[in-house]
């Protein structure tokens, strides 16, 4: 991604340089050569800031995969490996395995929307970004989910972190399938387990619960998170 977009800087740099010195070599009026001047400056300094923000590549480019479209996102700077794709029903999102402690992490900019003819990237501005957790943290459970809605479709995105003693029993009413893994819990220092869990809530409504261990979460429990907007 990081080249196309530097593909594209440098093309739009050398293409206004070239405008104007043909607009001065043809004695074009300073008013028209400084309008040019200023469409230019706009594109380089206003436009092309906001395509590393908004996927431009849906403009001419459709990944046949979704690993296509994970890879062309992360080439060619990590070796981080896409462990699972979260399948939504309008969308889906990448899990990865950090190539650096093995732990996993879900790509929270690797949304991808499906279509007729295949995968599209979705912006960070197209994603609303809630948390799930423990209003007050107690021995026995501590939760802390990223919960990601994806605008304009039903896919709720719930991926996170659940440390608890023993086993992990994680459902909800809405007959979700969540992937719970087992993480390194030595850090913790005591027999308390850390576990890696996510999934995709297909259409969630108002009156939708979510339970960890027997402990009932409601949509009223998701709250904002100050982290972001």
């Amino acid at each position: 991604m990081l080249i196309v977009r530097g593909i594209m800087w440098i093309s739009v740099l050398i293409v206004m340089l070239i405008c104007m010195v043909k607009t001065k070599r043809n004695g074009m009026k300073k008013k028209i050569r400084a309008l040019i001047f200023v469409v230019f400056l706009f594109i380089l300094f206003v436009f092309m800031p906001y395509s590393t923000e908004a996927p431009i590549e849906n403009l001419f480019i459709t990944f046949k995969t979704p690993e296509q479209a994970i890879h062309y996102i992360n080439a060619p700077f990590s070796n981080d490996k896409i462990e699972d794709i979260i399948v939504g029903q309008d969308t889906c999102m990448a899990v990865f395995e950090s190539g650096q402690d093995e732990e996993l992490y879900a790509g929270r900019d690797m949304w991808l929307r499906k279509g007729e003819k295949g995968y599209k990237l979705i912006s960070a501005d197209g994603v609303q970004k809630a948390i799930l957790s423990n209003d007050i943290r107690d021995e026995d459970l501590d939760i802390f989910f990223y919960v990601d809605y994806i605008k304009g479709t039903k896919d709720t995105y719930f991926t996170g972190t659940c440390e608890t003693m023993g086993k992990l029993t994680l459902e909800d009413n809405a007959g979700t399938h969540f992937t719970v893994r087992l993480m390194d819990s030595s850090f913790l220092g005591t027999d308390q387990k850390r576990y890696y869990c996510y999934g995709c809530v297909k259409d969630m409504q108002d009156d939708y619960q979510i339970t960890v261990n027997g402990k009932t979460y409601t949509a009223e429990n998701i709250k904002k998170s100050p982290e972001f907007p």
